[in-house]
Formats: structure tokens, sequence, C-alpha cells
């Protein structure tokens, strides 16, 4: 599955500028990227996009 000229090899395309510091969470198997935004407060949201398999 072809999803477009998208991902680390087109930084310039892929991601978008944003005010958000980032981070690394290591699962052990895989390496998520996120941004961290909103108060430490209130409960954590975390969406993760479905993977492409193929």
């Amino acid at each position: 599955m072809n999803h477009g000229p998208y991902g680390p090899e087109h930084p310039d395309i892929t991601y978008v500028p944003h005010d958000y510091p980032e981070a690394v969470f290591d699962t052990g198997e895989v390496a998520l990227n996120h941004a961290v935004a909103g108060s430490g407060s209130k409960p954590v949201l975390l969406l993760i996009p479905p993977q492409a398999t193929s």
C-alpha cells in the first residue's frame, strides 16, 4: 500500500511545524514519537493511528 511521498525520507512534506514539545516513548518493541500538550493534572489521551501491513 502506497501512502504517497511521506515519511522520514521526506521530512519537508511529512512533518508539520507546531508549538508543542515532542518526546519519544519506547515500548521495547517500537518507539512512538509524540507531542506533549495540555495540563499534567488532566487524564492522558494517546491517539495511535493504525499501522499498515503489507
